[in-house]
């Protein structure tokens, strides 16, 4: 599977010299994590991350994190530093022709969350890692009904319950996984 499979082609960008708020907001209402940094020629020069904001916001100074009230969303933070102050300059990049496993490969080596995408240096797209989980959820699922399908129960025209008692294992996993998540 290719990159081009599964990037986001959606773009949201932000200039360096924005103001941090800007970027929030864009993330705040698109319900994403990162944010690609550009030129005024759409060329990539930077990335910015909810870490890289969170990390900037926790070395304000005393008088700013006691305007911070515990009750308000963290996106409601007006800040008014810029971009450029805290991306990640020329990023690492990927094609959008080289394998999904390479992305994946590159985001768990360098412990990084996303990867602009460009061709023939033009920014096309956004690879994030919840992408790779999807497309990773994806393979897994068809390799469980393709399995599912050449058990001898199957072949034979007897019914099987493989499908909704995987789905219903799967559910029983995620709902542990999220009240795990509740408690901490």
């Amino acid at each position: 599977m290719k990159v081009s499979d599964k990037m986001q082609t959606e773009l949201f960008t932000v200039s360096p010299v924005d103001e941090i708020s800007k970027a929030l907001e864009l993330m705040a209402n698109n319900r994403i994590r990162h944010v690609l940094v550009t030129d005024g020629d759409d060329n990539l020069v930077g990335i910015i991350s909810d870490r890289d904001i969170k990390s900037h916001l926790s070395q304000q100074p005393l008088e700013k994190a006691e305007e911070l009230d515990p009750s308000v969303d963290y996106y409601s933070f007006k800040d008014y530093s810029t971009v450029d102050e805290i991306m990640t300059i020329n990023p690492t990049t990927i094609e959008p022709g080289d394998e999904l496993l390479e992305a994946g490969r590159i985001m768990v080596t360098e412990k990084i969350g996303a990867l602009p995408v460009v061709k023939e240096e033009k920014l096309v797209g956004i690879i994030t890692e919840t992408d790779v989980v999807e497309a990773f959820l994806d393979m897994l699922e068809r390799e469980s009904l393709q399995s599912a399908s050449q058990s001898p129960a199957v072949k034979r025209g007897l019914p099987t319950r493989v499908k909704s008692s995987k789905r219903k294992n799967v559910n029983q996993k995620s709902a542990k996984v999220k009240r795990r998540r509740h408690r901490r």
